[in-house]
């Protein structure tokens, strides 16, 4: 994780950058309309609430991007505001994957293989 805090834009909203040093690739689809790619992107919106609080400032404009920050992905940063309708559908993401897990779905994702001295899902 690459949390610096957050910053104040210049129209007094505040903006909140997750710095990335791999690829986009997974992160295109994102946007104002899409903010959760489905629940596997919370972070954006779980930041930008952060940030507000940060801030002590819970109402103000807030804006979440991933940064990439390498020559390779251009720089190029992929983001959304964080609107009523944004955080109205991620909180009906979270509803969502809370009743999963309450009624005992919680779907494991095992690797064929890793080089990671951590087992990551034995099962």
């Amino acid at each position: 994780m690459s949390w610096a805090g957050p910053s104040m834009a210049d129209d007094g909203s505040i903006e909140v950058i997750d710095y990335k040093t791999g690829g986009s690739g997974h992160f295109g689809g994102l946007s104002e309309a899409e903010p959760d790619a489905r629940g596997t992107k919370l972070q954006l919106v779980v930041y930008a609430l952060a940030g507000r609080l940060f801030e002590g400032m819970p109402e103000a404009p807030v804006r979440g991007d991933y940064w990439f920050v390498s020559d390779r992905e251009s720089f190029k940063r992929v983001g959304y505001p964080v609107t009523a309708e944004v955080l109205d559908r991620v909180s009906q993401t979270l509803g969502q994957i809370v009743s999963g897990i309450e009624h005992g779905v919680f779907p494991n994702y095992p690797t064929a293989t890793s080089t990671s001295p951590f087992v990551e899902c034995a099962y």
